[in-house]
């Protein structure tokens, strides 16, 4: 969110596929959530940052 937030959104991405990638390999269920939020931040960090600004208490965007 740092990086979003200092308008570094390809290094953004890079970092959130690097996390997805090692999340991913834990095979763990309960991980699914922030993986979901960290491709959401792949494909539009702008709009990610901007949702958030939004709505601070729902970091995973279900709402």
């Amino acid at each position: 969110m740092l990086l979003l937030s200092e308008g570094r959104d390809d290094e953004a991405r890079r970092c959130a596929e690097s996390w997805i990638q090692n999340l991913s390999r834990r095979r763990d269920p309960e991980l699914q959530p922030l993986i979901g939020f960290l491709r959401e931040i792949q494909r539009n960090g702008a709009a990610i940052l901007e949702r958030i600004a939004a709505n601070p208490t729902n970091l995973w965007l279900t709402n």
